[in-house]
Protein backbone atom coordinates (compact mmCIF):
# COMPACT_ATOMS: atom_id res chain seq x y z
CA UNK A 1 0.00 0.00 0.00
CA UNK A 2 1.39 2.95 -1.06
CA UNK A 3 1.25 7.04 1.17
CA UNK A 4 0.57 9.32 -0.49
CA UNK A 5 2.14 12.76 1.14
CA UNK A 6 0.29 16.32 0.26
CA UNK A 7 2.55 19.09 -0.63
CA UNK A 8 1.60 22.29 -0.22
CA UNK A 9 0.80 23.93 -4.03
CA UNK A 10 3.44 26.83 -2.80
CA UNK A 11 6.38 24.30 -2.32
CA UNK A 12 5.53 23.58 -6.29
CA UNK A 13 6.21 26.91 -7.17
CA UNK A 14 9.79 27.43 -4.66
CA UNK A 15 12.21 25.93 -6.82
CA UNK A 16 11.03 28.76 -10.29
CA UNK A 17 10.67 31.43 -7.77
CA UNK A 18 14.28 30.89 -6.39
CA UNK A 19 15.38 30.60 -10.04
CA UNK A 20 13.48 33.70 -11.35
CA UNK A 21 15.33 36.04 -8.44
CA UNK A 22 19.07 34.41 -8.57
CA UNK A 23 18.42 35.68 -12.50
CA UNK A 24 17.74 39.34 -11.86
CA UNK A 25 20.71 40.30 -10.70
CA UNK A 26 20.64 41.76 -7.12
CA UNK A 27 23.94 43.49 -7.93
CA UNK A 28 22.43 44.66 -11.21
CA UNK A 29 18.96 46.36 -9.33
CA UNK A 30 21.22 47.61 -6.40
CA UNK A 31 24.56 49.31 -7.79
CA UNK A 32 23.90 49.36 -11.47
CA UNK A 33 25.95 48.89 -14.28
CA UNK A 34 27.70 52.06 -14.45
CA UNK A 35 29.98 53.90 -11.86
CA UNK A 36 30.82 57.24 -10.86
CA UNK A 37 34.50 58.19 -11.20
CA UNK A 38 35.81 61.09 -9.72
CA UNK A 39 38.63 62.93 -11.11
CA UNK A 40 41.51 65.38 -9.58
CA UNK A 41 44.35 66.81 -10.64
CA UNK A 42 46.74 69.10 -9.58
CA UNK A 43 47.05 71.86 -10.53
CA UNK A 44 42.76 71.85 -11.27
CA UNK A 45 41.32 72.81 -14.52
CA UNK A 46 43.12 70.52 -16.62
CA UNK A 47 41.51 68.89 -19.17
CA UNK A 48 40.33 64.73 -19.43
CA UNK A 49 39.72 63.29 -22.78
CA UNK A 50 37.43 60.38 -22.36
CA UNK A 51 37.25 56.83 -24.37
CA UNK A 52 34.33 58.17 -26.44
CA UNK A 53 35.76 61.47 -26.82
CA UNK A 54 33.76 63.77 -24.62
CA UNK A 55 36.02 66.17 -22.11
CA UNK A 56 35.83 67.27 -18.94
CA UNK A 57 37.22 69.73 -16.79
CA UNK A 58 38.86 68.70 -13.21
CA UNK A 59 37.92 68.65 -10.70
CA UNK A 60 34.99 66.30 -12.64
CA UNK A 61 32.55 63.44 -12.01
CA UNK A 62 31.67 60.88 -14.76
CA UNK A 63 29.79 57.78 -15.89
CA UNK A 64 31.48 55.10 -17.34
CA UNK A 65 30.46 51.41 -17.59
CA UNK A 66 32.11 48.72 -14.80
CA UNK A 67 32.57 45.91 -16.77
CA UNK A 68 35.37 47.32 -19.13
CA UNK A 69 38.81 48.73 -18.93
CA UNK A 70 39.26 52.85 -20.02
CA UNK A 71 42.43 54.78 -20.98
CA UNK A 72 41.69 58.87 -19.88
CA UNK A 73 44.45 61.05 -20.68
CA UNK A 74 44.76 64.62 -18.19
CA UNK A 75 46.21 67.37 -19.96
CA UNK A 76 47.15 70.77 -18.75
CA UNK A 77 49.38 73.46 -21.03
CA UNK A 78 52.35 73.89 -19.59
CA UNK A 79 52.23 70.16 -17.94
CA UNK A 80 53.10 66.86 -19.39
CA UNK A 81 50.10 65.19 -20.24
CA UNK A 82 49.34 62.05 -18.14
CA UNK A 83 47.09 58.20 -18.70
CA UNK A 84 45.53 56.84 -16.51
CA UNK A 85 44.22 53.15 -17.05
CA UNK A 86 40.67 52.35 -14.93
CA UNK A 87 40.29 48.30 -15.05
CA UNK A 88 37.36 46.69 -13.94
CA UNK A 89 38.20 44.99 -10.04
CA UNK A 90 36.10 41.82 -8.86
CA UNK A 91 34.26 43.26 -6.07
CA UNK A 92 32.03 40.43 -4.96
CA UNK A 93 28.96 42.47 -5.04
CA UNK A 94 25.98 39.97 -6.38
CA UNK A 95 27.42 37.00 -5.46
CA UNK A 96 25.17 35.05 -3.55
CA UNK A 97 22.13 36.03 -5.60
CA UNK A 98 22.01 36.72 -9.66
CA UNK A 99 25.76 35.76 -9.82
CA UNK A 100 25.49 35.49 -13.79
CA UNK A 101 23.61 38.00 -14.89
CA UNK A 102 25.39 40.13 -12.81
CA UNK A 103 28.83 38.73 -14.07
CA UNK A 104 27.55 39.83 -17.81
CA UNK A 105 25.94 43.23 -16.94
CA UNK A 106 29.28 44.12 -15.07
CA UNK A 107 27.39 44.82 -11.84
CA UNK A 108 29.43 42.31 -10.02
CA UNK A 109 33.02 44.63 -10.87
CA UNK A 110 33.95 48.26 -9.63
CA UNK A 111 36.49 50.13 -11.22
CA UNK A 112 39.99 50.84 -10.56
CA UNK A 113 41.43 53.66 -8.93
CA UNK A 114 38.17 55.56 -8.25
CA UNK A 115 38.79 58.25 -7.37
CA UNK A 116 41.73 59.37 -10.12
CA UNK A 117 43.98 61.45 -8.64
CA UNK A 118 46.72 63.07 -10.46
CA UNK A 119 49.50 65.30 -9.95
CA UNK A 120 50.98 67.19 -13.56
CA UNK A 121 54.36 67.79 -13.61
CA UNK A 122 55.56 71.02 -15.26
CA UNK A 123 57.61 70.79 -18.97
CA UNK A 124 60.47 71.75 -18.95
CA UNK A 125 60.25 74.31 -21.52
CA UNK A 126 62.88 76.63 -21.25
CA UNK A 127 62.68 79.96 -22.45
CA UNK A 128 64.91 81.73 -25.17
CA UNK A 129 66.02 85.24 -24.18
CA UNK A 130 66.58 87.09 -27.24
CA UNK A 131 68.89 90.35 -26.51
Amino acid sequence: MRAWIRVPAFALYLPATFLSVAATGCATMMFGTTETIRIYSEPPGAIVTLPNGNQVITPAEVELDRKSAFVITIAKEGYETETVTLQPVFSGKGLAFGGLYDYESGAVYQLTPNPVSVVLKPTDRKLLKIS
